[in-house]
């Protein structure tokens, strides 16, 4: 399985920016159609940041190379 990790750094009141599909997958260096296997989320040392680590099952393979690795 192949492990994803995503984070952001929160902002103020939490703001999210919309974005269009075309720019989502324009910037992305890795798209596929995955299972979600687990997942499991963590703070920080300091309490100041939540990870979550997702565990997936990969299906097919959009765009991007893939490493059986955590990034």
């Amino acid at each position: 399985s192949l492990v994803i990790s995503f984070s952001s750094i929160a902002a103020d009141q939490c703001m999210l920016l919309p974005i269009t599909v075309q720019k989502r997958t324009q910037e992305a260096s890795l798209i596929v159609e995955a299972e979600v296997l687990s997942s499991q989320s963590f703070w920080t040392k300091n309490h100041d940041m939540i990870y979550t680590i997702h565990h997936l099952k990969i299906y097919k393979l959009f765009k991007g190379n893939p490493s059986l690795t955590e990034f």
